[in-house]
């Protein structure tokens, strides 16, 4: 079965993420993409359903932050201040994670690079 593909266009309004940060993370290894005959980028399904996971993931945790932050900043006192440093922390602590996983990506990307790069050597010296 072949795998549904979207325009930069078609994930820009389907996630919400303007098309100008989709092109800079294709631009910066962050979002794997291709260049169809037309020359626009393309995206496949699996990368697509990554990237709005992602999106869900981070718009559930904003949106719990932003609550338990308004709550605790209508109970401001030492212990309410505590509680919204605590949760800063537990969003920073989830950025991380969320970087530490681009990390993996990006190796992983290089790890291919790398292996094409030494088939074309390797052709080229046939």
């Amino acid at each position: 079965m072949a795998n549904r593909t979207y325009t930069l266009n078609e994930v820009s309004e389907m996630s919400g993420i303007s098309q100008a940060a989709l092109a800079k993370r294709i631009g910066r290894g962050r979002l794997p993409a291709t260049k169809d005959a037309s020359g626009r980028w393309i995206v496949d399904e699996e990368t697509y359903r990554k990237l709005e996971k992602k999106q869900v993931n981070k718009s559930l945790l904003e949106e719990a932050m932003s609550r338990k932050l308004e709550d605790e900043s209508d109970t401001a006192d030492a212990t309410g201040e505590l509680g919204v440093l605590q949760q800063r922390l537990k969003l920073k602590q989830f950025e991380i994670e969320h970087k530490h996983e681009e990390i993996a990506a990006i190796e992983e990307q290089v790890a291919l690079l790398k292996e094409l790069i030494a088939a074309k050597k390797k052709l080229m010296s046939l």
